[in-house]
């Protein structure tokens, strides 16, 4: 979670939160957030399924701000790192016809949640939901969070 000092220097924060599910961490943030005069909006998801499509949507509406106030929403500090890693997997998708295989963690309905290294041993496997809060829980604060349907990923649709 982003130190409160850097949230109120114009940033915006959206709670994501499953329809009935009390939170009370997430409750005490929210009640922090408000106090400190931070604008926010909270979004009631009726399960883990729509977690794609509200990021989705938030990457569409960041793309059209950034838009507005002429800012490269696609600027990446890494770029070199990005590039690299993005070359490597289209290499092997063109030469094996495949890309990497990584194990599916978690698996409810059509939605895989797939992880890797010690963030795999830490992640849940009750049920989405706790595995979506696990997986949330366990995110570096400057990453990011990348959501792929399966045919950017080489493999074949359901």
């Amino acid at each position: 979670m982003y130190g409160l000092e850097l949230l109120q220097q114009g940033c915006f924060a959206a709670i994501l939160k499953v329809a009935g599910e009390e939170d009370r961490e997430l409750g005490r943030r929210h009640d922090e957030l408000r106090g400190a005069g931070v604008p926010m909006v909270t979004v009631e998801l009726n399960g883990p399924e729509e977690s794609a499509v509200e990021l989705f949507k938030w990457e569409v509406a960041t793309a059209l701000a950034c838009s507005q106030l002429a800012v490269d929403p696609i600027h990446d500090p890494d770029i070199r790192e990005s590039r690299s890693r993005t070359v490597q997997i289209l290499e092997q998708i063109a030469t094996k016809r495949q890309s990497p295989a990584p194990a599916t963690r978690v698996r409810e309905g059509e939605i895989e949640l797939y992880a890797e290294g010690e963030t795999r041993q830490q992640i849940s496997t009750l049920n989405m939901t706790e595995a979506l809060r696990t997986f949330f829980g366990l995110r570096h604060p400057q990453g990011y969070v990348a959501l792929l349907p399966l045919w950017a990923l080489g493999r074949p649709q359901k």
